[in-house]
């Protein structure tokens, strides 16, 4: 693979982790902000928080497979690619 391949093929990966990036911390987000916890301080919905954390980490697993599987290009690439 060329160095300008490996740029472009981390170009786009790194739009794709940025997206599912964002998805899982708008699912955090979701999970504990506003009355997170009930009077005893325990998850006020446990099921919504279950569903939120799962969403999140899902979306986290996908950027990290992506991250794993993208040929990211090295110093060198840069320099030869100029």
């Amino acid at each position: 693979m060329s160095p300008c391949d490996k740029i472009r093929a981390a170009d786009k990966a790194t739009d794709q982790m940025l997206v599912l990036i964002a998805e899982a911390l708008d699912h955090l987000q979701r999970a504990f902000t506003g009355r997170v916890l009930n009077g005893w301080g325990v998850f006020a919905d446990l099921s919504a928080t279950r569903s939120n954390l799962f969403m999140a980490y899902t979306a986290l697993h996908k950027a990290a497979v992506i991250m794993g599987s993208t040929p990211w290009p090295t110093q060198r690439d840069y320099d030869e690619a100029q």
